[in-house]
């Protein structure tokens, strides 16, 4: 097969260049944004967080693209601030959420804000149940963060399917 067949086959993008860049850096806010609301357990808590993040939006955007034929790329932002991710949050939803909602399908839409949320649960999750496991494994703050993402993509529907997906996966 000819590398012209082979480029035939591979739809165009619905999106460009600079809205699937939006759409890579709001999950990473979304999940900053969980981040950074309960710093305990030091650099090494931190440190999980973040490989969490960069997995948990790399697996958002398979996800994505398996179901929707779209490639996003998970690539981290070149230019980020942990600490602006909350204050970022809602502007970034609202420019993605316009354009999605324009160029996309509903179902597609909700893929790709229950993707956000597993995001921000994965990284809210990442450091674990507290001190020797004995605490909750997502802490009171982190979970009204990840509500908070949950209201700016206007998902709040979607948040118990993605703990439970969540739950489910780990204890595979």
């Amino acid at each position: 097969m000819s590398k012209a067949t082979d480029n035939s086959k591979k739809a165009a993008s619905k999106f460009t260049a600079e809205e699937r860049r939006q759409m890579c850096t709001l999950a990473w806010i979304a999940g900053a944004a969980v981040s950074v609301t309960d710093q305990v357990g030091g650099i090494k808590a931190e440190a999980r967080e973040v490989e969490a993040l960069r997995r948990a939006v790399a697996k958002c955007f398979t996800v994505y693209q398996t179901k929707t034929n779209e490639n996003l790329s998970a690539e981290e932002p070149s230019t980020f601030d942990f600490d602006k991710a909350e204050s970022l949050l809602g502007h970034a939803a609202e420019q993605v959420l316009a354009m999605l909602e324009k160029k996309d399908t509903p179902q597609n839409v909700d893929i790709f804000k229950k993707g956000v949320l597993d995001v921000a649960f994965q990284v809210a999750a990442a450091y674990g149940a507290g001190f020797l496991g004995r605490g909750d494994a997502v802490s009171a703050s982190e979970s009204a963060m990840i509500d908070k993402v949950a209201q700016a993509l206007k998902a709040t529907h979607l948040v118990d399917a993605v703990k439970a997906e969540a739950t489910v996966s780990k204890t595979k």
